[in-house]
């Protein structure tokens, strides 16, 4: 619990609930929330909501690597006016 895996980084909920997986924070004018600010901090080590994922990357010490996710399959299934 300590570097980015700190609480203090603001990606821990809380000893039961454990670790926040990823963040998705923005603003939409879909969004009917104040400032249409949405957020949507996902994460869970129970079924169904279990979200560990082994990704294996081959590459040197000193290599820079860069992880992109492609968002749209998962706003294509949300409604920000309802959700």
């Amino acid at each position: 619990m300590d570097g980015d895996l700190d609480p203090t980084k603001g990606m821990y909920w809380a000893w039961q609930s454990g670790y926040i997986n990823i963040k998705i924070e923005g603003k939409s004018t879909s969004c009917k929330t104040r400032n249409n600010e949405f957020q949507f901090h996902i994460g869970g080590y129970r079924e169904p909501n279990y979200m560990m994922r082994k990704v294996e990357f081959n590459c040197n010490s000193n290599d820079n690597i860069t992880i992109a996710i492609d968002l749209k399959d998962f706003f294509s299934n949300i409604n920000l006016a309802q959700n």
